[in-house]
This record gives structure tokens, sequence and C-alpha cells, in this order.
């Protein structure tokens, strides 16, 4: 169960970084607190909906909402995310994720929602996790080709290394879903 919550943060993490740096997460320092609600399901929750504190921290505020659906290995294959709209007091779609999993690799996929058109653009940027049994992991974010609709194009490529000697590795190796 350890190894399975580990996965998830380590997974959370590596997401965050990765598009924090393609520009999704904010830059500015908050001091909320964030409050989490997974409908009560210990794993693999259906949703999830993430609240701030308020002023005093006296009451919650609904920020985001997630809808996931997963594959039969238990992996996410599909995150949609929705954010609460203060002045319609509704939520609102933002964006999908779609995850498409390899021996060695995780491919994420974003698609933005387009308010006019009523529905999501087509997916316009992709990140590619690939981890190796020496812990060498290679993240590339590839954004669509403006000319060409089907191309996709480097944006950024980033090296990790996790040496087989860290207390990371063991973890790492099971977060990745390589057998060694």
């Amino acid at each position: 169960m350890e190894t399975s919550n580990f996965r998830k943060c380590m997974f959370a993490g590596l997401l965050l970084a990765v598009f924090a740096s393609a520009g999704l997460a904010g830059g500015k320092k908050s001091t909320q607190k964030f409050y989490y609600d997974n409908g009560g399901a210990k794993m693999m929750a259906e949703s999830q909906t993430v609240c701030i504190t308020g002023e005093n921290d006296l009451y919650l505020t609904p920020k985001i909402k997630y809808y996931f659906r997963y594959d039969e290995s238990g992996r996410v294959t599909e995150k949609k995310a929705l954010r609460w709209d203060t002045g319609k007091k509704d939520w609102g779609n933002a964006y999908l994720l779609n995850f498409t999993y390899k021996k060695e690799s995780v491919a994420i996929e974003l698609a933005l929602w387009n308010e006019s058109k009523g529905q999501y653009d087509d997916f316009s940027q992709r990140t590619v996790i690939e981890v190796d049994v020496n812990m060498l992991t290679a993240v590339s974010h590839y954004r669509k080709d403006s000319y060409k609709e089907h191309n996709w194009v480097l944006a950024y490529n980033h090296l990790i290394s996790t040496p087989s000697d860290s207390p990371w590795h063991e973890n790492a190796v099971l977060f990745a879903g390589i057998n060694e």
C-alpha cells in the first residue's frame, strides 16, 4: 500500500514538474491550504475535489475537480479537470489529460477546453516520461507544429538520474513498472 501511495506521489510530482515547465502551473507562492476529497475512496477514486481555505481558514472554497479513468492494471488513462466558477457557482470544463503506457514510458497528452466550441480542442501538448533500468529518466515535452497539424515538435527535454544505490531506486523501479 505504501508503494502504491509513493507511486502516486512520484507520478504527481513528475506531472507537476513537467506541466509547471510547460506553463500550466502558477509561479507565485500561495499561503492557502489545500484540502482533497476522494469521496471516501482509498485507491482508484473516480473523482477528487480540491478545495482551498477561505479567509481566516473559516470556510473552504471549491477550486478544481478531477474525474479519472483507469486501465486493468489500475493506472490512470484519463484525467478530466473542471474548475470552479465562482460567478456561476458551478463547475466548468478546463482540460483533459490522456495517458498511454508502454513498457518503460508513459505519454501524457493535453487537450484544453474550448468554451466557444463547447468541446475539447485537439491534443496540443505531449509529455513523454521514459525510465530505463539504470533509473535514467528522460522527460520530453512536445507541442503541435503550427504548420503541420499532425507533427509534434520537441519543446524541451530533461534528464533525471536516480542511482541504483539511492533509497528512491526501488520505488522508482516499481513506479516505472520496470522488471529488473
